[in-house]
């Protein structure tokens, strides 16, 4: 078996229950007993000295006990005073290294966090603090290694070994036995090896904690929840009610009306979690929506509008080349011809030019007899050059963002979060009240490359924790585009 796949970070991790399918044993007794003689390879090297002395702490999982054992006799095989300190804390393990009168030289605590039952693990402690990535993949490489054997009694040295046989050579020779005598040999006694002397197991004695009974039932209530991301149904596409279901990993199936009048979630009561030994899981479900993306995290379903508002369009006008040629200020188009001599207003009166119109006079003869009126430009008024505007009607100055006074931070919802659970995390902005900018959620396996989360462009993120992300990094990016509002329109609204 190749033990480097059983590292997950600065733990030693794997499926140490049957029970759960499609997932085999893979922290099984002897990967327990070589992890063991790997660590305690490394401790040796790592706190120069031979003579060790470790506790070992274990939390409320079913393969606790049975890890505990295996670790305790591969310590012991190996010449390491082991001391079995039954459940306990992970902090408290550490502590057991830098607290009491005689510290522990190292400590093994048996937990797999929030990882399901049927997962343990392996957590290296010191009194410089827990093992790295590094240390845990060494020790797992010292772990292919056969186990390291206890240390040797000292053999008594050469000059001890001289002066024991001159001192015997100087005792008084025993009185040779008479013939008689001689003749009766008594039998000598059987020689027997030398035992290396034992290393204990102390046993922190812990209260019995007593396994389910087969026949018992626990129930608990559960609720399921809709969200929407839509600008509160701003295009009004939203239903008014959805259908969900409810699916048991006992086959059990649950079905329910979600409504906007009841906040849209829905409560399942008295719903079986654990019967005897087993652990009862649940995944929920909702109907699909016209212009709306699903996203089913935990118990949470969200939907998320891809629909665009429609812009009201102006109608096109009869003669497109006529208002282009005006706007562009060019003569509009006349009919070929001579001009009507003959017109008639709105109200019906006739008005006769005469025979033929007189073509239009241009330029300065145009206003020459026409009396001024108000609202008319004076003589001196003169145009301004291109892209030269009048004082009072110039843009103001766009000032530069300071982005010193901006900080992004994000806030988690809950500090510890279950396999199988929802991450809530929400980015909490300082700075961006004037600003145009957009969200971007990103993950990281190793701090160094980061990858966008899907979709993920909002001020929380929801993460359902599974194997594939549970020691995964998450940060938040902002990008800024430029003002929203301007700090002199701010103060003047103000």
């Amino acid at each position: 078996m190749d033990l480097s796949k059983l590292q997950n970070g600065s733990d030693v991790r794997g499926v140490a229950l049957p029970g759960v399918a499609g997932e085999s044993v893979t922290l099984d007794d002897a990967a327990v007993r070589a992890a063991a003689g790997g660590f305690v390879r490394w401790a040796r090297q790592k706190l120069g000295k031979t003579a060790l002395r470790v506790s070992v702490g274990r939390d409320s999982r079913l393969s606790g006990a049975a890890i505990s054992q295996a670790l305790c006799e591969t310590l012991a095989a190996c010449g390491v005073s082991a001391t079995d300190l039954g459940l306990c804390t992970t902090p408290a393990m550490f502590m057991s290294t830098v607290t009491g009168e005689t510290p522990f030289d190292a400590a093994v605590m048996i937990t797999a966090s929030h990882l399901p039952w049927n997962r343990n693990g392996l957590k290296f402690f010191t009194a410089a603090g827990g093992a790295e990535s590094a240390d845990v993949r060494e020790i797992l490489r010292l772990a292919a290694e056969p186990a390291p054997e206890a240390p040797k009694a000292e053999e008594p040295k050469a000059d001890e070994t001289k002066k024991a046989e001159e001192t015997k050579a100087e005792e008084p020779k025993a009185e040779e036995p008479k013939a008689e005598e001689s003749q009766t040999e008594e039998p000598k006694p059987e020689e027997k090896p030398v035992e290396q002397p034992t290393v204990p197991v102390t046993k922190v004695e812990q209260p019995a904690v007593e396994a389910p009974a087969a026949d018992e039932v626990k129930t608990e209530n559960i609720t399921v929840c809709i969200e929407w991301e839509d600008e509160d149904n701003a295009i009004g596409l939203r239903p008014t009610t959805l259908a969900v279901t409810l699916s048991g990993s006992d086959g059990q199936i649950y079905s329910a009306k979600i409504a906007e009048k009841d906040g849209w979630q829905h409560t399942f009561a008295d719903l079986t979690t654990r019967r005897g030994a087993e652990v009862i899981y649940y995944s929920v479900d909702a109907d699909d929506v016209t212009d709306y993306d699903k996203d089913v995290r935990g118990l949470t379903v969200t939907y998320t509008c891809t629909a665009q508002p429609v812009v009201d369009e102006q109608p096109a006008a009869d003669d497109e080349n006529l208002i282009d040629d005006q706007m562009d200020g060019d003569p509009a188009e006349h009919p070929e011809g001579d001009l009507p001599t003959v017109t008639e207003t709105e109200d019906g009166t006739v008005i006769d030019m005469g025979e033929t119109a007189e073509a239009p006079v241009e330029g300065e003869e145009a206003n020459a007899d026409k009396p001024a009126e108000d609202g008319e430009l004076d003589e001196d008024f003169t145009l301004p050059e291109e892209g030269e505007l009048p004082e009072e009607d110039a843009e103001p100055e766009i000032p530069e963002i300071d982005f010193s006074t901006l900080s992004v931070a994000i806030s988690a919802e809950s500090d510890v979060v279950e396999l199988g659970g929802d991450m809530v995390l929400t980015a909490i902005l300082t700075g961006f009240e004037d600003l145009n900018y957009t969200l971007q959620w990103q993950f990281s396996t190793d701090d160094a490359t980061w990858t966008d989360v899907s979709g993920a462009t909002g001020d929380t993120l929801v993460v359902q924790l599974d194997e594939s992300n549970a020691g995964c990094y998450w940060r938040v990016s902002a990008e800024v585009f430029g003002w929203k509002t301007l700090p002199t329109e701010q103060a003047a609204q103000e």
